[in-house]
């Protein structure tokens, strides 16, 4: 209804198809099989990236039910493939759960820039301190071989 209201320009349908669908993805019998067919779905309809409506509402649904938790939880590979399907979805979700994210002082293995050995965070410095040099490097002039944050909400 929302694509047909888009093709046609018909701004009062657009609304009610808004209206409806954040209805539908408001429902408490609500799935992550559902969202991901909402959001295949979604991509069919070939939007303008401009338009954000319908594809707000599908990244609040992920987001308030916690099935975007819970699907990375649960099949991390589909979830990668769903982000990879659909990017204005990935960067939803992030536009909203990275400014509420804190990070532990804690990198492994990372090395520093100036004698190659292992460097860890010194906790509320925002400087990386270096194991064998004892060199205080701002986070940018660290070599992240494979950071590993700790992640909490």
């Amino acid at each position: 209804m929302y694509g047909i209201a888009d093709k046609y320009d018909v701004p009062g349908l657009r609304t009610l198809a808004l209206e409806k669908f954040k209805a539908f993805t408001s429902r408490p019998d609500m799935t992550c099989e559902i969202l991901i067919s909402a959001t295949h779905a979604i991509n069919k309809l070939q939007l303008p990236e401009t338009d954000m409506a319908l594809r707000d509402i599908l990244v609040n649904a992920w987001l308030l039910g916690g099935f975007a938790k819970t699907f990375i939880t649960r099949e991390p590979k589909k979830f990668t493939t769903l982000m990879a399907s659909a990017p204005w979805l990935s960067v939803g979700l992030h536009s909203h759960t990275l400014p509420s994210l804190q990070f532990s002082h804690v990198v492994k293995q990372a090395s520093c820039d100036k004698c190659k050995t292992p460097a860890f965070f010194t906790q509320g410095t925002g400087f990386v301190k270096c194991k064998k040099c004892q060199a205080d490097l701002p986070i940018k002039q660290l070599s992240l071989m494979k950071s590993e944050m700790l992640i909490s909400e």
